[in-house]
């Protein structure tokens, strides 16, 4: 009896396991494309690419996983988007429910305020997180 309750329960536990697995690495991909597609805009504008930045990591995870709650670039406690983590964040750019990088990059390149903030010079590093919630699917890029 106690070696069936524990094969189930080792089998549920690695079904978790590999479907949170699975989700974070879907997320993790997703975010290393975007970078690529924005780098690819970049470049081909003469612009130096930017460079992943872990110190900011955590800022673009705290942002989109704030968006789910409120989708603003005001924080969910009144704050401004630029107050979360250390103050190293110089801009920033967010999505709803866009699940395909390249769509999300062209549609930030086709807003003036969103292609601003891609292509501005003076970034040099960027940081993304995408978080998926029971509202939606989130992503944050912050930008130094």
């Amino acid at each position: 009896m106690i070696v069936v309750l524990v094969l189930i329960l080792l089998f549920h536990f690695s079904s978790w396991c590999t479907c949170h697995m699975t989700a974070f690495a879907a997320e993790q991909s997703f975010e290393n494309l975007t970078i690529q597609k924005i780098n690819m805009y970049r470049v081909s504008s003469g612009i130096k690419p930017l460079s992943e930045n872990e110190s900011l990591k955590a800022t673009s995870t705290t942002r989109a996983m704030e968006c789910a709650t409120l989708f603003s670039h005001t924080r969910p406690d009144g704050c401004v988007w630029y107050t979360a983590g250390n103050g190293d964040s110089y801009g920033e750019t967010l999505a709803k429910n866009i699940k395909d990088s390249n769509e999300l990059v062209d549609r930030w390149m086709k807003s003036p305020t969103h292609r601003a903030v891609l292509m501005d010079y003076r970034y040099s590093t960027i940081a993304i997180s995408a978080y998926s919630s029971e509202n939606g699917f989130y992503t944050a890029a912050e930008f130094a």
